[in-house]
């Protein structure tokens, strides 16, 4: 808003006369007598022209702070909605990948079973072969040695197994209700 004013006062009543034309001396040399009367004839004669020009900027500050408000709050929607999405994406990362885990060693585990299976044959052939006299004790040896790493390969796998299952079980938050635990709050 922008105002422009002119205004004319007028001075009444007895006008002190200063030394040096300075009041703040306090001494008063003379004296002009005036009357009541002569601010309105000093006023309507235009004696002392004044003019005054101001503008007025109003700002509403509650709206901007409002709106400032308002922007952090968007703001931290859109960060928690990033970061809600960000999770979410690394919890199905997480689910995939334990997954996968319980596939391979699943796989792994009926690998190194089939393995033992063929080992226990293998050296159950071998033994048939010894007590006819057709094998050495150092081929039946090498058959049970063979027939006790497929079967710790195969525990391992089993074991491999079973960790990824657990490790699911986590990543999905299922194990305490697929075993039927209960967590008591004792505050």
């Amino acid at each position: 808003r922008l105002q422009l004013a002119y205004w004319s006062p007028g001075i009444s009543g007895d006008q002190l006369l200063y030394q040096d034309n300075n009041p703040l001396t306090g001494i008063i040399i003379g004296k002009i007598p005036g009357k009541k009367s002569d601010a309105l004839r000093d006023a309507l004669a235009l004696k002392y022209k004044n003019w005054t020009v101001g503008l007025t900027l109003t700002l509403p500050v509650s709206n901007v702070v409002t709106h400032a408000a308002y922007a952090q709050a968007k703001l931290a929607l859109e960060q928690a909605r990033l970061k809600f999405k960000n999770q979410q994406q690394q919890l199905d990362l997480e689910i995939s990948t334990a997954v996968r885990a319980v596939e391979t060693n699943y796989q792994r585990a009926l690998a190194y079973k089939a393995a033992r299976e063929l080992a226990e044959k293998k050296l159950e052939a071998e033994q048939e072969k010894f007590k006819v006299g057709l094998s050495t004790n150092y081929l039946v040896l090498q058959y049970q040695r063979d027939l006790a790493n497929a079967q710790t390969m195969e525990l391992k796998a089993l074991i491999d197994y079973n960790v990824s299952l657990a490790n699911l079980d986590r990543v999905m938050g299922t194990g305490r209700e697929k075993r039927n635990v209960t967590v008591i709050n004792e505050d």
